[in-house]
């Protein structure tokens, strides 16, 4: 500050136009107000002078504020009040909404110093309706302490304490320094007035260390008077007394009526405890002259009061009897309760030492009916200090937890990023011995399919490399580890160069890729590595997200806009756009996707949380910013900005090499993305060559390679067809009804779990059974899955022989089934006890065929027709459950009712063959011997069921 006001001394010095002369006046006087309160009012006197001679109305209005709050913290409170009054017309004339909020705050400070509560409070209030319309902070912040000082006085200790609380908050947000030292300097008076002698130190110790830092003489003062207070309060008497001492010192060099007059008055009741009684009437005799002086009536009035009520002690009646009633009129003049009721109370003690008991009667009584006039007001004052001393209480409790969350949090993200930082350096040893192994394996000129399975490796351990170095990176930059490497260089040429890196990929996806730069960013200044990664991860994003047929659209461009703090320079600033039209993200998770290891719900599409957090925090770090926009169904769009002027960095920041046009990241994030060749042969029903008998097993996965592995391991004992996703597989498993299907979770399309859902609620493929795979391994997602009706779960990675082990344990458990329903059907075509979809179904199948037992006509294809399903998917369902076909299901049946017929003497052969759907009964005996072993006429001879068993 002082640099600053040197500064416009110097420039008053050499201001040859008024008009740059008036504005250097008014800014040196705003400087100068709180430090030199009377060489400020001199300065801003000169400018209204001026200011007036030019005919600037706003030089005016902004003069005659600075004089007010100068008479004001001068104490000439009249003064301020005249002048801030006439800036408010001014400032509404000139409808500067600013200007206007400062005048009432300030007319309110000077009537609440007045003793005109309640008139301060509404001037202050509508200054601060007015710094809020216009998001004034430090005008919000000044008119709050005042609103709080406001409420103290009158007795609403919550409300006050709010106030303050708000007005401290605002002005260290602000930085406003003298601003803190007002706020601090009233909560420590209002704590020691709360009986928190200790709080209240602390709040004027530190009001008194800062003022003293800053050379603010005026609140050193203020501090030192509640400081004062303070040791008064806890009997430290001595110390108080010096504490009073340097307050007086001070103010009076300042010239401060009212801090003057409030250290005076307690030095006089300072002296009045250590019994020392004329001293302390001299200073509150002091304390009255500079309390009239400046028209501070509050301290005025306590000053006639402390003097009258002392000479009754000393018995020096004559002066004892003024005092104490000029002391009850301007208690009277003022309402105020409290000295009301101590005039009254003095004046019954001196007309009772006097011997004039009726005018001490006369007192008494006023005294006692305001006794419980102030004492209800005391209760009040007592039961909303305890509520303040609870929310205190309350607040520090509150501050403590938060504090020591704070601090676990601390240690567990420190924790975590040491973790992170540890296990991604030891993952890096062996996947550095897993790569260089797979590299001279291939170029040992291995052959197909070894080399296939080699290159599967390769390209996946390479993907785990990437990862581990995202890890590595967001763990440099929560350590602080990471630094700024800036490069001068043609942006364009490197955007174009990371864009064209997916292009192989864009091609293979089917999705339209194009990068759009329309200026010339050829002498840009930026990171390189650290741009190449955050571009790369969020086109990695786009193409996941993005299906084939859609679009990806990456634009740069380039703006100016001026730098904080700086009239002249401006920074070039670029703006990368990148777009898609991909699924696009819910706009309740948009907020979200930036955090780390977040993962929109509901995509289907497995990811790590890694890639767009360390987009967000790499690109913050460059001192630039992402924000994201998305609709559901349209696509999301990433607008990076970030500045490209050397400007923005600082020296140690630069590198004297070229920039690479090789993106690197770019080229591994691509490599990592790459789907298989689609040359490349996938294992599918054609390509199978197992015996037609053999099981067949659909197997549903959307990575290719994941696929190709699980077929090449299933091949050797299955039939083998395969499904990129849900909805691809729900249309297989219709059309094939295989004897197993083995799925992916996390699909596009339809995921795993719905997957199972549909296939265990249709009839034709309720029956298969289902193994998932997944990547999430919690006891929650095993749970989800079973509860789909899945059949086994395995959590990847797997091995391929417990995989082939849990396959045949199924099928084989399906064998027992069908044997078991085959045997329901052989001994009872009868209804079964339904406890599955399966045994349902065989259930419908039955009574279908028995309601047209007695139709020859009826067919395979009736019956497929009856329970709604093609012939094929019958012929799969019918022959799993019960290793018969469509055509001998219902022979059986209309055989089995036969046998109970003939048992039961329902009729002759011939009628009880026409009546199971038999024409011919030369036909119906052949079958029956077939199924039976014996002849119709031979049971029905031995009319035993058992006998045909």
């Amino acid at each position: 500050m002082t640099t600053t006001i040197a500064a416009l001394e110097q420039e008053l010095t050499s201001a040859a136009i008024p008009q740059d002369r008036l504005t250097t006046l008014n800014e040196l006087a705003t400087q100068l107000k709180d430090v030199d309160t009377k060489r400020a009012l001199d300065f801003a006197t000169e400018a209204h002078q001026l200011a007036l001679r030019l005919g600037a109305k706003e030089g005016i209005a902004r003069s005659l504020l600075i004089m007010a709050d100068c008479n004001g913290l001068l104490s000439h409170f009249a003064q301020a009040i005249e002048e801030a009054t006439e800036a408010y017309a001014l400032f509404c004339v000139l409808d500067d909404k600013m200007g206007q909020a400062r005048a009432m705050v300030e007319i309110g400070i000077s009537r609440n110093s007045l003793g005109d509560i309640t008139g301060g409070l509404e001037s202050q209030r509508a200054g601060l309706a007015l710094s809020e319309e216009i998001q004034d902070q430090e005008g919000m912040a000044i008119a709050l302490q005042g609103i709080g000082l406001s409420y103290w006085h009158l007795g609403d200790n919550p409300t006050a304490l709010t106030f303050f609380e708000k007005s401290l908050e605002l002005v260290r947000a602000t930085g406003n320094v003298f601003g803190e030292i007002y706020v601090l300097n009233s909560l420590g008076a209002f704590y020691c007035q709360l009986k928190e002698i200790e709080t209240g130190i602390a709040f004027n110790s530190q009001s008194l260390s800062l003022a003293q830092k800053v050379g603010f003489d005026r609140g050193a003062a203020m501090s030192l008077v509640n400081l004062g207070i303070a040791y008064k309060n806890l009997g430290q008497y001595q110390k108080a007394l010096t504490t009073y001492e340097q307050a007086v010192l001070i103010s009076e060099q300042l010239e401060d009526g009212w801090i003057s007059a409030q250290a005076t008055m307690n030095l006089g009741y300072i002296h009045e405890c250590l019994g020392d009684y004329r001293e302390s009437i001299e200073f509150y005799q002091r304390s009255l002259v500079l309390s009239q002086r400046i028209g501070n009536k509050i301290t005025e009035v306590n000053a006639l009061y402390n003097i009258g009520r002392l000479n009754v002690k000393l018995l020096q009646f004559d002066l004892a009897e003024q005092f104490l009633y000029d002391s009850l009129k301007l208690a009277e003049e003022i309402q105020h309760h409290v000295h009301l009721y101590n005039a009254h109370e003095a004046l019954t003690d001196y007309h009772q030492q006097r011997g004039n008991f009726p005018k001490a009667l006369y007192h008494h009584k006023i005294f006692h009916e305001l006794k419980e006039k102030v004492f209800n007001e005391e209760s009040d004052k007592r039961i909303r200090n305890l509520q303040v001393l609870h929310q205190v209480e309350q607040t520090k409790k509150d501050a403590e937890l938060d504090r020591q969350k704070a601090a676990k949090l601390k240690e567990l993200d420190e924790f975590k990023s040491r973790f992170f930082a540890n296990i991604s350096h030891e993952f890096r040893t062996p996947l550095t011995l897993i790569l260089g192994s797979m590299e001279d394996l291939l170029s040992s000129n291995i052959v197909s399919p070894h080399a296939d399975t080699v290159q599967v490796a390769q390209r996946n351990a390479q993907k785990l490399l990437l990862l581990v170095g995202e890890l590595l990176d967001l763990s440099r930059l929560d350590a602080g580890k990471l630094s700024l490497n800036i490069y001068h260089g043609d942006l364009g040429r490197f955007l174009r160069n990371t864009v064209s890196c997916f292009s192989s990929l864009a091609e293979q996806k089917q999705i339209s890729l194009s990068f759009h730069a329309d200026v010339d960013a050829s002498a840009a200044y930026f990171d390189a590595d650290k741009l190449d990664k955050a571009v790369s991860n969020i086109l990695s994003n786009s193409f996941k997200f993005t299906v084939g047929g859609g679009e990806i659209h990456v634009w740069l461009t380039l703006s100016q806009q001026a730098q904080p703090h700086a009239d002249t320079q401006r920074t070039d600033i670029a703006t990368i756009t990148i777009s898609d039209t991909g699924i696009g993200v819910p706009e309740q998770e948009l907020p979200h996707v930036f955090d780390r290891f977040y993962q929109v719900s509901k995509t289907h599409t497995e990811g790590t949380g890694i890639g767009l957090a360390l987009a967000k925090e790499l690109i913050e770090f460059c001192r630039g910013k992402i924000e994201a926009t998305s609709v559901i169904g349209k696509g999301t769009t990433f607008v990076i900005t970030l500045p490209v002027s050397a400007a923005a960095f600082s020296t140690g920041e630069f590198r004297s090499n070229e920039i690479s046009d090789h993106p690197t990241h770019a080229v591994q994030v691509v490599a990592a993305l790459q789907p298989v060749s689609s040359e490349r042969e996938i294992h599918s029903p054609s390509t199978s060559t197992r015996t037609k008998h053999a099981p067949l097993i659909l197997v549903v996965e959307d990575n290719l390679e994941m696929s190709d592995y699980i077929c090449r391991h299933l091949q050797s004992g299955f039939r083998v067809i395969t499904a990129v996703s849900g909805t691809d597989a729900l249309a297989k498993a219709s059309e094939h009804v295989p004897d197993l299907i083995v799925s992916d979770v996390m699909m596009p399309e339809m995921d795993g779990y719905t997957l199972c859902r549909h296939l265990k609620q249709a009839d034709a493929t309720s029956h298969i059974p289902v193994v998932l795979l997944t990547a999430k391994s919690s006891e929650d997602s095993k749970l989800e899955g079973l509860e789909t009706g899945a059949d086994d779960y395995l959590t990847k990675p797997f091995s391929p022989k417990e995989l082939l082990v849990r396959i045949k344990n199924l099928i084989e458990q399906r064998h027992r089934l069908r044997e078991r329903y085959s045997q329901v059907v052989r001994v009872e075509p009868s209804p079964i006890p339904v406890a599955s979809a399966d045994d349902a179904f065989l259930q419908r199948a039955m009574t279908a065929v028995e309601t047209h037992l007695s139709n020859e006509a009826y067919t395979v294809d009736h019956l497929a027709k009856d329970i709604y399903l093609s012939r094929k998917q019958l012929y799969r369902k019918l022959l799993s459950l019960t290793n018969l076909s469509p055509e001998k299901f219902i022979r059986t049946l209309r055989l089995k009712r036969a046998v109970q017929l003939l048992g039961q003497k329902k009729g002759q052969i011939s009628e009880v063959s026409y009546q199971v759907g038999f024409r011919s009964t030369s036909y119906f005996t052949k079958c029956f011997r077939e199924e039976f072993g014996v002849l119709p006429s031979a049971y029905v001879a031995s009319a035993s069921p058992e006998s045909a068993e």
